[in-house]
């Protein structure tokens, strides 16, 4: 069963960290015959489990991807990190310079976003004073800097005029409102220092490019008191999305008691690749990120998948609130309203009209407007013709389910 068989690679993967941590040796399995990823000496020297992988640039998304180097059975473990490798929030808690203002604003609830605010301004300090506090620089110069992604984060205006019309330009619009909002915040407080030492715009770029990283690199775990927040993982992040992926991965803690963790975060052991079904030697490894919307994809992850997932637009795109969107789906059922209109009618009207506005919008010779499409990138425009048309086409099966409801 390949389902054990992970299981018992990974208590193999426990033990190969327990005996370098009680040595002090790094750790590794066949290793390649090209210097290594200084990642992956990173990882290895601080005792984490680094098996047959290589790290290059990617076939299935911008920036790197890990690699195989030599061929693996279906449950082989491919790497363990350890969670002192991680950036965590209790990281953030504990930082000797920023600690205590983040804590303050941690506690504060100003910014419900799981922690992203102030792990966020973590990364940022430690970005901007890289070369003389943190001893993990592989990991951080492999996060994003400005521009290296096409994240809607770093979208300009008229790349954001691309989305005029869909219910994705508000999400966006409200995203970067926050952002702002949280930046402002940590410059005036929690980075007030970095904003003598490196100068205001320096600190801006650096909070956004770590908002950048969190949302897209970020994965979720547990605070001491239950809340759900993120956590950077080194190397597992390196790992581009996949509906049907090569790895799977599981986080196991160090100890039963979860609050004895740095800032009871739910992994304070590691975490655990293995290998789904037999890999060959160069098979890039990916990931699955889950059943997540589009919207989703585009906003936390700066790309839209090639293969089909969940559409992203809701009823509200109509230009309806949610009470009044369902009391004109319950009216459907008889297809007239209180007044005697058809509202049947109505709404696949609306849809229609709609739906031909946002493909009309998009086309390929055009674009939403000449100047926007002649100013924004070719990513950006792709992205952005692609989230018109699925919400187009979601509109149109929309009006379609109206008319179904209504004849039957």
């Amino acid at each position: 069963d390949s389902c054990q068989k992970r299981k018992r690679n990974r208590m193999h993967a426990f033990v190969l960290l327990i005996e370098a941590m009680a040595t002090g040796a790094a750790v590794s399995e066949k290793p390649n015959c090209s210097p290594p990823h200084p990642l992956l000496v990173w990882l290895s020297s601080i005792g984490g489990h680094v098996g047959p992988v290589e790290i290059k640039p990617s076939r299935h998304g911008q920036g790197l991807g890990a690699f195989l180097t030599t061929a693996v059975d279906d449950g082989s473990v491919l790497f363990a990190v350890p969670a002192s490798a991680f950036i965590s929030l209790g990281d953030a808690l504990a930082h000797p310079v920023v600690g205590t203002q983040l804590t303050l604003l941690w506690q504060s609830n100003e910014f419900d976003d799981c922690g992203v605010t102030v792990l966020a301004g973590l990364i940022a300090h430690l970005q901007l004073n890289r070369n003389s506090e943190s001893d993990a620089h592989p990991y951080l110069h492999m996060l994003p800097a400005a521009g290296s992604q096409n994240h809607v984060l770093w979208w300009t205006t008229a790349e954001l005029e691309l989305l005029e019309g869909t219910s994705a330009h508000e999400e966006v619009l409200s995203l970067r409102a926050e952002v702002d909002a949280a930046s402002r915040k940590l410059c005036a407080c929690t980075l007030a220092g970095d904003v003598l030492l490196h100068g205001e715009g320096a600190v801006e770029a650096a909070v956004r490019a770590a908002f950048v990283s969190v949302l897209s690199r970020g994965y979720g775990v547990l605070s001491r008191d239950g809340h759900a927040c993120k956590a950077m993982v080194p190397l597992l992040d390196v790992l581009n999305h996949a509906s049907s992926p090569t790895v799977d991965y599981s986080f196991h803690p160090a100890s039963s008691d979860k609050s004895e963790a740095p800032g009871g975060h739910a992994c304070g052991g590691l975490v655990i690749a293995c290998a789904i079904g037999a890999c060959p030697a160069g098979q890039e490894l990916l990931a699955s990120y889950g059943e997540q919307t589009e919207l989703v994809f585009a906003l936390h992850y700066g790309f839209l998948p090639s293969g089909p997932c969940p559409t992203f637009a809701r009823l509200e795109s109509l230009g309806m609130e949610a009470q009044e969107v369902g009391t004109r789906v319950e009216l459907m059922r008889t297809g007239s309203g209180e007044d005697g209109a058809d509202v049947t009618g109505l709404v696949k009207a609306e849809a229609c009209v709609k739906a031909d506005l946002l493909e009309a919008a998009i086309d390929d010779s055009v674009g939403p407007s000449t100047a926007a499409a002649r100013a924004a990138s070719a990513a950006s425009f792709r992205m952005a013709r692609s989230l018109r048309r699925s919400e187009a086409q979601l509109l149109r099966r929309l009006a379609s389910s109206t008319t179904r409801r209504a004849v039957s």
